[in-house]
């Protein structure tokens, strides 16, 4: 798991677009458990590019 996450912080800041650490956490557990998010969060958009395989949806309402 501390290596999912460190691979997205590492991207995060190379592209000088770093995200709240709780929100790495939980993009590194969804990918490892391949489950979708599903959340209001905007930060996750920064993270597919990353991560195509995981599954993001999030809510504009």
């Amino acid at each position: 798991m501390a290596a999912e996450y460190s691979d997205i912080k590492k991207y995060l800041k190379d592209i000088g677009s770093p995200i709240p650490e709780n929100d790495i956490w939980i993009a590194a557990i969804c990918r490892i458990y391949d489950v979708g998010l599903f959340t209001r969060d905007g930060h996750f958009s920064k993270i597919p590019a990353l991560i195509p395989a995981l599954r993001l949806f999030i809510s504009t309402f």
